[in-house]
């Protein structure tokens, strides 16, 4: 196994273990509340974390780039000076937006959530929120410094505490309080942990004077304002739908739309590690002029991708009612399934869109992904206000997904722009004729196959996936040099 993909076996490994507690979270708190209080803390998160850009300012990202510059070139006396520039702004906003937020309380409990417990549950979670911002600096350094293991281990951990501190406040009987008190508790252990360590590691940081330096403060924000925007439009596309939700349906169906959002999310814990990883080597690839290394691997990802995620959508799109109800509660069944389905019908534009933002930003064009961001988010907010009133859910999924095909198309052609790299139509023809295949033969077997339910979804999916490969074998899609490929690939 080459140096990528050892390096790939161990993300996969940590990124595996926080998925694991973060549904674990989801689906604990999908069986201890009611539909209402689940979708009611979705809501009020999501709104509050809305205003995350403009607490940020783009200033930790600014912070992380001076402090390595000023590292690399010796300048290490400025260190606390940039650390301080970035997080003090940070958190006197993260105060203003608070209180803000707490003040317009009661307007917002009546005339958007409509529910008399988000008061509670905002007020905890603005605490949260203004607090919150120390973590990412503290966790900013350990990547700086290299300290990649605790880097890795951040993620998992917290989703670790969350799932234990839920447990705990359910036993206690804090109901629908419970998901922001353990959100609020898993910050507080983890920042004496890390905070502890962060001492013990950079002890010189207390020993150094702070130097007022208005040229450096001027250079840190000019950098981070235009990553505000890009974290903006972020936020947009991941915020709208459940924003134009609650106010436009009920919070129930936040708490049904939160159901298919991340049973479709689970597919994901197979893309997020490369993801990860193709970043940081198309970076390095490309800084090094190896731009054939990076055609060979955009030509690999590209002409594949669609064989490992069609299949894992199709199972989504024939047994939505079992991944619902097996995997969260019987009681989000049937108003869950439909924006499930259309989720899994975009999967695949997803996909591909990850892919192109890790190369996009791999090949230093952070204003032409801000741009594909910024265009994505405005389509899935204008389509969740036309579709949203009369398909409901599944309207709210359409928007996600075709701001998702669009963003894909995006990154195809800014990418093109510095790297050659050629779609092969004939090879994606063969895996969606062998998908189609393998869908008509889980329909079939779905109707004809008496079992018990589970047995049977398991020799459903087993069959079919062997007719799948069987016929990309002989469409001759799976070839000998294509494996060979992978493996020259994977020692890049």
């Amino acid at each position: 196994m080459g140096r990528i993909g050892k390096q790939l076996f161990w993300i996969y490994v940590l990124t595996f273990i926080g998925s694991i507690f973060s549904y674990l979270i989801r689906i604990l708190y999908s069986r201890k509340l009611t539909v209402q209080e689940y979708g009611l803390f979705y809501a009020v998160f999501s709104f509050v974390f809305f205003f995350w850009p403009i607490r940020d300012l783009g200033l930790t990202q600014a912070t992380i780039y001076y402090i390595n510059k000023y590292f690399a070139t010796g300048k290490t006396k400025l260190i606390k000076t940039i650390i301080l520039i970035g997080l003090v702004p940070q958190f006197v906003l993260g105060l203003i937006i608070s209180a803000g937020l707490f003040l317009m309380r009661n307007f917002l409990v009546t005339y958007y959530f409509k529910d008399a417990n988000a008061a509670p549950l905002m007020t905890v979670l603005l605490i949260y929120f203004a607090v919150h911002t120390f973590l990412p600096t503290i966790f900013n350094l350990f990547a700086i410094s290299k300290n990649y293991i605790l880097m890795q281990l951040f993620s998992p951990l917290e989703k670790i505490l969350i799932f234990i501190f839920s447990l705990i406040f359910f036993q206690i009987g804090y109901g629908y309080l419970t998901p922001a008190l353990a959100y609020t508790g898993s910050f507080v252990i983890l920042f004496f942990i890390f905070g502890y360590i962060f001492l013990k590691k950079f002890d010189s940081f207390f020993k150094e004077k702070f130097h007022f330096d208005k040229k450096l403060i001027k250079k840190i924000f000019l950098y981070g304002l235009p990553l505000l925007f890009s974290m903006t439009a972020n936020h947009l596309l991941a915020y709208s739908d459940v924003l134009i939700l609650t106010k436009l349906t009920s919070i129930k169906d936040v708490g049904y739309y939160n159901i298919a959002i991340p049973c479709m999310n689970l597919i994901l814990i197979f893309i997020y590690p490369i993801q990860s990883l193709l970043f940081p080597i198309i970076s390095r690839e490309w800084h090094q002029k190896h731009k054939k290394n990076i055609t060979n691997l955009l030509n690999f990802l590209y002409n594949n991708v669609l064989f490992f995620v069609l299949p894992l959508a199709l199972i989504f799109i024939t047994f939505p009612e079992a991944v619902i109800g097996y995997l969260f509660d019987p009681k989000y069944l049937p108003n869950s399934i439909a924006p499930l389905r259309v989720l899994a019908g975009f999967f695949i534009f997803q996909v591909v869109r990850m892919i192109g933002f890790s190369t996009v930003a791999g090949l230093g064009m952070p204003k032409e992904q801000s741009k594909i961001i910024l265009v994505g988010g405005v389509i899935n907010i204008a389509l969740d206000l036309i579709l949203i009133p009369y398909f409901h859910l599944a309207g709210a999924a359409i928007a996600t997904g075709v701001g998702h095909l669009t963003m894909a198309l995006l990154t195809l052609r800014i990418i093109r722009t510095k790297i050659e790299y050629k779609i092969r139509i004939k090879e994606q023809l063969k895996i969606f004729a062998a998908g189609i295949i393998m869908l008509l033969s889980m329909i079939l077997l779905k109707q004809k196959l008496i079992m018990a339910e589970i047995p049977k979804i398991i020799v459903i999916i087993g069959c079919a996936g062997l007719i799948y490969l069987a016929t990309l074998f002989i469409l001759k899609f799976l070839t000998k040099d294509k494996l060979i490929e992978g493996k020259k690939l994977l020692d890049l």
